[in-house]
């Protein structure tokens, strides 16, 4: 089974509304940077708290759960039969 999906005005609205935001944040901000090295360092200025909430975000990401998701699915579920479907 096949699903598909069209956008709609307002969905390509939004993502330009986004794109449109993110850009300008980068442009504004860009007279801050004065190098890529300042960009990687934050200016050290950065506590080590933040620093582990980015790590922490970073691990937990929407595809690292999809992929946990599926290794379970893949290794554990698929081991046993289901009494539901097929």
């Amino acid at each position: 089974m096949e699903q598909t999906f069209d956008l709609q005005w307002i969905d390509y609205a939004i993502m330009l509304i986004y794109f449109v935001f993110v850009l300008g944040i980068g442009w504004v901000l860009k007279r801050y940077m004065k190098d890529a090295n300042a960009f990687l360092e934050a200016g050290r200025s950065m506590p080590a708290w933040v620093a582990g909430l980015a790590f922490i975000s970073t691990n937990l990401g929407a595809l690292e759960v999809m992929g946990m998701t599926g290794h379970f699915h893949d290794a554990i579920l698929l081991r046993f039969k289901s009494p539901v479907g097929s």
